[in-house]
């Protein structure tokens, strides 16, 4: 009975201290910039339903390509049409594209830091083949078919 107790209280004390850092992800609108923690993260522009984004020194980073189709499997009451909408990723300096779910530029900052793709500034290109590499083009591919 000692030692479950001992386990029991060594696995509470564990998963008590290893909660993550809350990360505080802002936009501010006026000047199209996003901001983690506090600190300038990136800048983005709005290119229609485009969106460039910028690192804080003014270069390209990546640019978010929307891409909208009719999915009839996907008609909902919130969702009426079934329109499914999508965006292309296209980083600078890679060849290779990736497609993800469409999201704002909130989204993208928790996306670059949840797989460090953009770090100090610039992209980890390491991080961002292996990414890529990993997400493929699910949505297009499913067109194809």
């Amino acid at each position: 009975m000692k030692k479950i107790l001992t386990l029991a209280f060594v696995l509470v004390s564990c998963f008590a201290f290893s909660q993550k850092e809350k990360v505080d992800i802002k936009l501010d609108r006026k000047k199209d910039l996003v901001t983690v923690n506090g600190v300038e993260f990136f800048k983005y522009e709005n290119k229609g339903s485009d969106l460039l984004v910028l690192s804080m020194t003014g270069e390209e980073i990546a640019y978010f390509s929307t891409v909208s189709y009719t999915d009839y499997t996907k008609v909902t009451e919130s969702n009426p049409k079934g329109i499914v909408s999508y965006r292309i990723i296209n980083f600078e300096g890679v060849e290779e594209k990736t497609e993800i779910t469409y999201m704002g530029p909130k989204g993208i900052a928790e996306l670059f830091l949840m797989h460090n793709l953009y770090e100090n500034n610039a992209l980890n290109l390491d991080n961002v083949l292996k990414y890529i590499e990993r997400n493929g083009r699910k949505y297009s591919e499913r067109l194809i078919r």
